[in-house]
């Protein structure tokens, strides 16, 4: 969206994840569970989770001033020592979390009224255009591989740590399932794996301009999605939702 608003030529063609996994995390002796929870509250996040904080408190009518929010990094030290009252991060992330115990609270973006898709699959308006084919053929063979480590989740991290090493099997298997929750739900049931909506872009489109988030104009909802690659491979998405 950022992008196109300052002349990107690109457009979103699916969505690997239906929801965004990022969220706020707490612990149980001070609990965020809800949006107005935040209120008074401390909040540590990254550089890059600043405007998602933002965008949290603008969609609940929260002022700013009423949030303490800081720069903490990627470890949750700071939640721990409670210099901090709610770390962010992706609920996927479970190894980094493990200093926190397993009674940690989690509210993600979308239980915080955000709608938003993550892991997009994004081109230019010429490749759309004029490589339709090969981008309907990557997304019939992405959608089939996701859909391969939804049911075999084993063997799919076996597949990932021959790639990469240093890794660990159990933690990577229990992410790789969280992530799926993300992946798979009603509507891919219905629609098949990468769908999008254009009410939840618009919704999106929406909120941002409402923070000023767009250095140029607003950007129009067929300016930053097209259905068109989805559509065309309809019958060869796998349907399924959350397991």
């Amino acid at each position: 969206m950022l992008g196109r608003s300052q002349g990107v030529p690109i457009k979103a063609f699916a969505s690997g994840l239906q929801s965004w996994p990022w969220a706020m995390l707490s612990l149980p002796k001070n609990p965020v569970q809800r949006p107005e929870d935040l209120i008074g509250k401390t909040v540590g996040t990254q550089s890059t989770g600043q405007v998602l904080v933002q965008a949290v408190l603008e969609k609940n009518n929260i002022d700013p001033s009423q949030v303490n929010v800081q720069v903490v990094g990627s470890d949750v030290t700071p939640l721990v020592t409670g210099r901090i009252d709610v770390f962010t991060g992706w609920t996927t992330n479970l190894q980094s979390y493990a200093p926190l115990g397993d009674d940690y609270l989690t509210m993600t973006i979308g239980e915080s009224g955000i709608a938003s898709y993550a892991n997009l699959y994004i081109a230019t308006d010429d490749t759309i255009e004029h490589r339709a084919s090969d981008l309907q053929a990557f997304v019939a063979a992405t959608a089939k591989g996701w859909d391969y480590a939804r049911q075999n989740p084993d063997e799919a991290v076996d597949l990932l740590m021959k790639q990469f090493s240093g890794l660990d099997k159990d933690a990577q298997v229990a992410a790789g399932k969280k992530l799926m929750t993300y992946m798979f739900n009603d509507d891919t049931a219905k629609d098949g794996w990468g769908i999008m909506s254009t009410e939840s872009w618009q919704s999106q489109l929406d909120l941002w301009a409402q923070m000023k988030q767009f250095k140029g104009a607003t950007p129009k909802v067929d300016e930053v999605m097209t259905l068109d690659i989805l559509t065309a491979t309809a019958g060869e998405r796998p349907k399924a939702g959350k397991a």
